[in-house]
């Protein structure tokens, strides 16, 4: 796991600049650092190197080929390369390390561009071609890793976080005001905006290719949400249970040691059953809890700690702690980011890192077998909103206008006015058109267009052919995941120099997940029926049947104080307030 950074611009790169940004990214690479430029001096590469694998100086990057025209910077892992490299050896490729980064480079010599599908992995990288002037970039099939590019007056850079690019000379950074209006409907800014109109990010599961000032993009994996498996609920168990262990078996490879983060739920837990019996001392758990009881689930993470008898430890966030590091790790983002829960996997990243360089999580099983909450009060308002035939939003418009505000079922009739897509965005915590007039700095709503579509970004992943529940988890697999999700987590481990692999997110387990039929993966509606089911053998009941609770601060009550003296008292509009007023003050400063 690394931090990457490039530069190729038509005039002589300033070598301490270039330094200097890179070091910005010292944090996601505390063990080394790379620097590489070509003859010219208008192409650098630089890298910052958290060591994994081969830990010796045979490791660093910039990577290179036999004959050095090519150099590689890497953030990530291949989980196969060790299979690529055989077959790389046989071709007659010469290898001067045991890195999976070095398979990247005889594979891209090998295969081209076609390279990447080939990789069982999370990964960004660059790889520039000094032969051909060329640059060759890509990031992984669910976007794990990140990669941000700025593209302008054949000046192109890219860099793992934006605070790479930022302070590079000659960029230009002119802000963005539909991103920043974006954050408000989304609690994040969506792929493949960033807050600079110059700077974008590379969506998952694509490439692209920079030649002398021209970029192309292009796509070169899409799950497929339409195609179904014809197979019974104990053939999906088994393969389930089949990829579950090669997967985590895959991720537990490292030459530092590996733990995993254990929240007590059914997810982490599932990784927790496959990688104990992997590991030959007992495997280490980590796990955070609230000083508010209702928020923490520390007792279940507790039980299964016990039943796979791993070396666990427990760490509680409290309000004075929750307060004091609140802006220092949401600063890391870069941008206005409104998903708190960064603060808690911050803390239990920070816990972690003490003990294990590397671990793994359970993220992605509610978008692959249906766990959140969200989609069942979706189905619950569609049915509502369909109850005298198709759905037309007159009626409900009046039945608002109408319904009085204090009394209960508003919110619910509030929802039911807004076509389906519109409404599940707004089930996710976004705000309103309505409520961002009241919210959104004027200086930035008068450069949104009249006609602007607030969900252009849930739009073009919205299927109608799709049933309900595959509907919502596509959906939510292409913009919630790697844009909250993922980055969440990328964010506040690599704050502390720590890797996180993720099981359920091989390529192979999503593609399975979305082809057992819906009728199987949740049968009636049923949260994460099928995965519940093949875990039935390996976890405990009350892990099993438990109620999901989400890993969610207090938000509520360790901050009641600001929010009654906000002039928007609602916790959720308050959250989107505070952590955008604070994303504007780094920008002035």
């Amino acid at each position: 796991m690394c931090g990457i950074i490039g530069l190729i611009s038509d005039s002589p790169i300033d070598r301490q600049n270039f330094i200097q940004c890179r070091d910005r990214l010292t944090h996601r690479g505390p063990d080394d650092a790379g620097f590489w430029s070509d003859a010219s001096g208008f192409v650098a590469l630089g890298h910052r190197r958290l060591s994994i694998i081969d830990l010796s100086q045979a490791g660093r990057q910039p990577m290179t080929n036999e004959d050095g025209t090519l150099q590689l910077v890497f953030n990530g892992e291949i989980y196969n390369f060790k299979e690529l490299r055989e077959i790389l050896l046989h071709e007659g490729h010469i290898f001067r390390s045991n890195t999976d980064s070095e398979v990247i480079v005889h594979a891209y010599e090998q295969w081209g561009a076609d390279c990447l599908l080939r990789f069982d992995g999370m990964f960004a990288f660059a790889l520039w071609d000094n032969r051909r002037r060329q640059l060759f970039a890509a990031r992984d099939r669910l976007g794990i890793k990140p990669f941000h590019y700025y593209s302008l007056n054949r000046i192109f850079a890219f860099a793992s976080e934006l605070k790479g690019l930022t302070n590079l000379h000659d960029l230009d950074l002119e802000l963005d005001p539909t991103a920043l209006y974006d954050y408000f409907t989304h609690l994040y800014v969506p792929t493949p905006k960033s807050p600079y109109r110059y700077i974008r990010k590379l969506p998952p599961g694509h490439r692209l290719m920079w030649q002398e000032g021209s970029l192309h993009i292009e796509k070169y994996w899409e799950l497929d949400p339409s195609r179904q498996l014809d197979i019974d609920e104990t053939e999906a168990c088994s393969r389930i249970l089949e990829l579950l262990a090669q997967s985590t078996k895959a991720r537990l490879y490292s030459d530092v040691p590996v733990g995993v983060f254990l929240s007590g739920g059914i997810d982490s837990s599932a990784v927790t059953a496959a990688a104990a019996p992997l590991v030959e001392e007992p495997l280490r758990t980590f796990s955070i809890g609230f000083d508010i009881e209702i928020h923490s689930e520390t007792e279940y993470a507790a039980l299964v700690a016990r039943a796979f008898h791993t070396r666990h430890i427990e760490r509680i966030l409290d309000i004075e702690e929750a307060q004091r590091l609140f802006f220092q790790v949401m600063e890391q983002y870069d941008e206005p980011f409104a998903d708190t829960s960064a603060l808690p996997t911050h803390l239990i990243s920070r816990v972690a890192r003490q003990q294990a360089t590397v671990v793994l999580s359970g993220d992605g099983g509610d978008e692959l077998f249906g766990g959140y909450n969200w989609y069942a009060k979706f189905r619950t308002l569609d049915r509502l909103s369909h109850l005298s035939g198709p759905f037309h939003p007159v009626p409900w418009n009046w039945l608002n206008a109408l319904y009085p505000d204090h009394l209960a079922g508003k919110a619910t009739v509030h929802q039911l006015v807004h076509m389906p897509l519109e409404r599940y965005a707004l089930l996710l915590g976004g705000a309103s058109r309505k409520e961002k007039l009241s919210i959104v700095p004027p200086a930035i709503l008068e450069k949104i267009p009249r006609d602007y579509d607030d969900f252009w970004y849930f739009r073009q992943y919205w299927r109608d052919d799709l049933d309900l529940m595959t509907r919502l988890q596509y959906l939510d697999v292409k913009t919630y995941l790697p844009d909250d999700i993922l980055t969440k987590v990328d964010r506040a481990s690599m704050m502390v120099g720590q890797e996180v692999r993720v099981p359920l997110l091989d390529h192979h387990m999503v593609e399975l997940a979305f082809a057992i039929p819906p009728n199987i993966r949740t049968k009636h509606f049923q949260k994460k029926y099928i995965f519940k089911k093949a875990l039935k053998s390996i976890l405990p009941p009350e892990i099993l049947h438990r109620p999901k609770k989400g890993f969610s601060i207090p938000f509520r009550q360790w901050f009641a104080s600001q929010i009654n003296a906000s002039p928007h008292p609602s916790p959720r509009l308050f959250r989107l307030h505070l952590l955008f007023a604070h994303w504007q003050n780094l920008q002035n400063t």
